[in-house]
């Protein structure tokens, strides 16, 4: 037997989007109104946007740099 939970479980969390949250936290914690909490998530993608890109592959025009941090103490 399957364990459909599990299943379930996903479906309802992939319905739950970050802007889903976003817009619920601003009707709760500021209470406005739906119109007032996706006015405000449009204007967090205009000024935010480009820093919600987490894609893998660079976009035109982009380089990709690995940094290596090195501590060099004193060796006593």
């Amino acid at each position: 037997m399957l364990n459909n939970s599990s299943f379930q479980k996903w479906s309802r969390l992939e319905t739950k989007s970050l802007d889903n949250q976003f817009i619920n936290d601003i009707i709760g914690g500021m209470n406005c109104s739906n119109f007032e909490a996706k006015a405000i998530l449009d204007t967090v993608h205009k000024v935010y946007g480009d820093f919600f890109d987490c894609s893998q592959e660079l976009a035109p025009g982009k380089a990709k740099f690995i940094v290596i941090s090195v501590v060099v103490t004193s060796g006593e």
